[in-house]
């Protein structure tokens, strides 16, 4: 048992300065790759996005509708006034409902 206590230390010992032996040279020949960058873009905004709507209620479903159109013509002028071409507007939606009154 002391044989083994003994080989175990005696192996350690040299281990420990065989390690301290080795040395890692300061000029190690690393290889490394830095990258830096930065980047900006600069551009007049070409397309824009608007949702506009227009809202009339009438107890007669023909004047609602009149009454919608000549608000959504007035909203289509104002924007070809601001230079607006006719091929960039467009209606997405259209819709129409009657207002039921629940309360007696």
């Amino acid at each position: 048992m002391r044989t083994k206590f003994t080989l175990l230390t005696l192996l350690l010992v040299v281990s420990t300065v065989l390690s301290a032996c080795v040395s890692v040279s300061p000029n190690t020949n690393l290889r490394t790759l830095g990258v830096n960058g930065q980047g900006q873009v600069i551009a007049a905004p070409d397309i824009a996005y608007i949702s506009i709507g227009v809202h009339s209620e009438d107890a007669n479903a023909a004047a609602a509708v009149a009454a919608n159109n000549a608000q959504a013509q007035k909203v289509m002028d104002a924007l070809k006034g601001m230079g607006v071409e006719d091929k960039d507007l467009q209606t997405t939606n259209f819709s129409i409902y009657p207002q039921d009154q629940y309360s007696p």
